[in-house]
């Protein structure tokens, strides 16, 4: 066999089917040439001598496809050291990690938020904030009634910062749950207020105890205040005991609500940091209760130094209340991002003490 016509067929076999019919021609005319077989212009000759050569061309292809085997077996063919070195096709490398290797990720971690706002100045080198035991602040599971302390756990308390976050999961049942949940979303006034980006992505209430008028401004917004109903009464009268609030006096003064008709409505990055509440500048409380679909829940700090944790993530369910206390309004963020496979709704109440009401409100300034 000529050696043309072999390596011709043996580059053929190791990709035949992507060698178009011209290649094969090809080949066929090497063989008759190399047999000395007679090209004819008839169409009968024609096709009897191409006949026979290609049948030339798929005998040599077998032997050429018997002498690959051969080789990448290990093996070596009579001639292998002569001629031009044979190219072999590219080993297959997996991209997993191979067994017993470490795993090193290429990927960067998303970067950590900083506020825009002017770092402010910390109390010591180690410390943001004067330390709370030398202010006298207590956290709630601390003054609440003893038989709910250990329930009470809190997914962020951080002493540097004075801040803190705390989860009572439901002490309500069900039924309560599901008879509150009915009355406040038949009781409320619902507003989908215009923001800085169009309609705002929830719907929303605006709630005060009897003597307030403050409206809430915030992003760009602003709710006229809607006085404490009969049913908000009976909600404070069975949550605030498990807060640590068994006075009305010591009740909060205000109220937001929000409807989340199901997991595309949510709240963006922000701070409960009104001027109505002083947050900036003091150490203030803030009480949520959920109803209905569960939510998640998000937390981060302004300013995070380098290791820190830089995200707080809490699911809440149907009747949990969470808190932010301490300096959480100065310190942190928080958010309820878009989740699109939750389905149902849910209703979320953010109570609130006003500190410094606005100029034309007659309600005077509580006193603690």
């Amino acid at each position: 066999m000529g050696y043309k016509a072999l390596l011709l067929t043996m580059k053929e076999a190791r990709g035949f089917e992507k060698v178009g019919k011209r290649s094969v021609q090809l080949a066929a005319k090497q063989v008759k040439k190399d047999l000395g077989i007679q090209s004819t212009r008839s169409s009968e000759g024609a096709g009897i001598d191409m006949r026979e050569a290609l049948g030339r061309v798929l005998q040599r292809q077998n032997m050429a496809r018997k002498i690959i085997a051969h080789q990448s077996s290990g093996g070596r063919s009579k001639g292998a050291g002569k001629g031009p070195s044979r190219r072999h096709p590219p080993q297959h490398v997996s991209n997993e990690t191979r067994p017993g290797a470490s795993k090193v990720s290429s990927r960067r971690p998303p970067p950590q938020h900083v506020s825009n706002e002017t770092r402010p100045d910390r109390f010591s080198e180690t410390l943001w904030e004067e330390p709370r035991v030398a202010i006298g602040l207590s956290t709630i599971d601390e003054t609440c009634p003893v038989a709910l302390r250990h329930r009470w756990t809190y997914p962020l308390r951080d002493e540097s910062r004075r801040s803190f976050a705390g989860l009572l999961k439901s002490p309500l049942d069900a039924e309560s749950c599901r008879v509150f949940f009915n009355r406040i979303r038949d009781g409320t006034d619902w507003k989908q207020p215009d923001g800085w980006n169009g309609p705002i992505p929830r719907k929303t209430g605006w709630m005060v105890a009897k003597g307030c008028t403050c409206s809430y401004r915030y992003g760009g917004i602003e709710v006229d205040a809607e006085e404490y109903p009969p049913w908000m009464t009976d909600l404070m009268e069975l949550a605030m005991p498990f807060c640590g609030i068994s006075d009305r006096k010591g009740w909060p003064t205000s109220c937001n609500l929000n409807l989340y008709e199901d997991g595309g409505m949510s709240v963006g990055w922000h701070a409960d940091d009104e001027r109505l509440f002083q947050g900036k500048f003091r150490d203030v409380r803030i009480i949520s209760l959920s109803f209905g679909a569960r939510r998640r829940f998000e937390l981060r700090p302004n300013w995070p130094e380098d290791g820190e944790r830089s995200l707080y993530q809490i699911d809440l369910e149907d009747g949990d209340i969470c808190t932010m206390e301490g300096m959480t309004q100065k310190h942190y963020q928080h958010r309820v991002p878009r989740e699109d496979y939750v389905s149902g709704p849910r209703i979320n109440l953010t109570w609130r003490w006003i500190v410094r009401h606005h100029v034309n409100c007659a309600a005077e300034r509580p006193r603690y």
